[in-house]
């Protein structure tokens, strides 16, 4: 008998009956699991040739798993579990986060200055609308991009009106202004529990986004303000790779000279959340040269902005917003990306960043991550003179093997405080190693592969799983983007390439059932798939195009043909 007075072991009739009618229900059980993934891996191939949303759908829904954050961690250690707390806890932080901790006055004769802009056009709103995307959450009004672009003309017409009155009379809506806070958790964190654990994402108005794009189209078109040539973030040509690729071909441009390079990688913190707004009015004023009632509107945009948190379906207070740029305007970036522009003007003035051939490549940026490089331990010092964030760390590249050790006994400062020098470093999604001939990048993008390999297996792509051309497109659409990521910057040999091309091999004898003594190229010959190293090659030759057919004006660009022209 157990605890509950029920009869335990094979001599009592009711526990022999209980556990045979249990291993009957588990048998009939797995028989009906079985039978559903079957019929969910015969509508999934259906899909994946004739129904592309659909067939994204139930791939994301089985591998997206719920990120927990049930509980939250105050910074005075304390855990809170209830939702409506949750939420007025983090709008309690937000408010802090987005006000200023220094009170400042501004200039209000600026209003002395009008300068009438023109009309806004019905074919400027429909030139949006085409572009607006699908599937976006909306904000509190709960329309989305979907009821604009499929409400016909009577709704253009109508915003052409609304829009205008709004330019005229120099005043934006409030509902445009409130937005909603979601808490998003950061990637890698699974269990997040502590505010820095999440990303604080807005959802605004669409009918706002809607102007806001307007807007912007307007002071791209007339203005033509572009962010230093080395920030990477928010233009066309230019993204994380072609920043990562200027760091990268500077840095082996000096150790060909001979020359060590001293980086510092920098994240400021906080950046989109503390943008002084006030200071970039005036920025807009004074460097952009932007004006009249456009000038106005910006001005009316970040004036008595609200939101409130959304956690788990529970809405906190209404708080009120004194400093940042909102992440989900869509002027946010642009405007951030002039905000911070001065930082890399005012490194470059300090002439101690690296320069190759009359071009400073000295402090190039990526949003709000910046690198600063110098040949010189002092120069790299006068530069972080300028820096005052708590993220930083070092890296020394160009030192001989015997010298490496010596990263444990240069000591670097940063307003009194110490900051650390390493061997490698994880920045703009590529590992950066101070040996180029390291193991540990490649070894990383090997757990990436192995790691996915193993949730699209949990997914279906497995033997007797999905078809097996379903799991052969997944892997090329998921794990290869993810597991190459930054590969147009990699320098291979063969030991590097095998270990990236055992990944795939495993996986493709995993989806078709074979020994694992089976050839790899079999596996691949049968599913019509590429080798690993052939897919870095296409993505090297797509990236040269790049490079190839960049502005003039780009800094990538340069780079690239300063470094083609040494080795000509």
């Amino acid at each position: 008998m157990d605890l509950k007075g029920r009869p335990t072991g094979e001599q009592y009739e009711s526990f022999r009956l209980y556990k045979d009618a249990k291993r009957l229900f588990r048998k009939e059980q797995r028989k009906m699991v079985r039978k559903t993934e079957e019929n969910d891996f015969k509508e999934l191939s259906e899909a994946s040739e004739i129904d592309h949303i659909k067939f994204w759908k139930y791939v994301n829904r089985r591998r997206k798993k719920k990120r927990s954050t049930n509980v939250l961690t105050t910074n005075d250690g304390r855990t809170i579990s209830n939702p409506e707390e949750i939420a007025d806890v983090w709008a309690n932080y937000y408010e802090k986060l987005l006000t200023p901790e220094e009170n400042t006055n501004f200039d209000d004769d600026f209003r002395e200055c009008i300068d009438i802009e023109d009309p806004i056009t019905l074919k400027e709103i429909e030139d949006v609308l085409t572009v607006l995307p699908n599937n976006k959450a909306p904000g509190d009004d709960g329309i989305t991009y979907e009821h604009i672009k499929y409400s016909g003309d009577i709704l253009a017409a109508k915003l052409l009106i609304h829009y205008n009155k709004i330019i005229e009379l120099e005043y934006i809506p409030r509902q445009f202004k409130l937005g909603i806070k979601i808490p998003i958790p950061k990637r890698g964190k699974s269990c997040a529990s502590k505010f820095d654990d999440h990303r604080g994402i807005t959802l605004l108005c669409t009918f706002n986004k809607d102007f806001e794009r307007l807007v912007l189209n307007r002071l791209q078109n007339k203005i033509r303000c572009r962010p230093h040539p080395l920030q990477g973030a928010y233009q066309a040509e230019r993204d994380a790779l072609t920043t990562s690729f200027v760091i990268d071909e500077s840095t082996k441009h000096c150790c060909e000279e001979n020359d060590k390079v001293f980086a510092c990688y920098v994240d400021v913190s906080k950046a989109f959340d503390k943008v002084w707004i006030n200071g970039m009015l005036f920025k807009l004023y004074h460097n952009v040269n932007i004006r009249g009632k456009c000038w106005r509107v910006i001005k009316g945009w970040y004036s008595d902005m609200e939101e409130y948190v959304l956690y788990n379906g529970k809405r906190s207070r209404q708080y009120n917003i004194l400093q940042g740029v909102r992440q989900g305007g869509v002027l946010s970036p642009w405007l951030f990306l002039l905000f911070i522009d001065d930082m890399i003007s005012e490194l470059e003035k300090l002439s101690t960043g690296i320069v190759i051939q009359n071009l400073f490549v000295g402090s190039p940026m990526f949003a709000d991550d910046l690198t600063l490089m110098s040949r010189l331990k002092r120069g790299l010092d006068n530069m972080l003179v300028q820096v005052h964030e708590k993220k930083i760390v070092v890296l020394t590249f160009g030192e001989k093997r015997d010298n490496i050790s010596a990263i444990t006994s240069r000591r670097w400062l940063i307003g009194g405080k110490e900051i650390m020098e390493k061997s490698i470093w994880h920045y703009l999604g590529k590992d950066w190693h101070i040996d180029v001939s390291s193991l540990l990048p490649i070894l990383e993008a090997v757990r990436k592969g192995q790691a996915i390999s193993i949730g699209l297996a949990n997914l279906g792509c497995r033997f007797n799983g999905m078809s097996p051309l379903v799991a052969t497109k997944l892997w090329a659409q998921i794990a290869l983007p993810k597991m190459l990521y930054g590969a147009e910057l990699w320098t291979l040999d063969r030991e590097k390439l095998s270990k990236l091309e055992k990944v795939q091999n495993i996986f493709l004898r995993v989806c078709l059932g074979l020994l694992s003594g089976t050839s790899g190229s079999a596996a691949r010959r049968l599913l019509g798939l590429w080798t690993v190293g052939a897919e870095i090659d296409k993505r090297k030759l797509l990236f040269l195009r790049r490079l190839i057919c960049a502005s003039e004006d780009c800094v990538h660009c340069r780079v690239f043909m300063i470094r083609l022209n040494r080795w000509r």
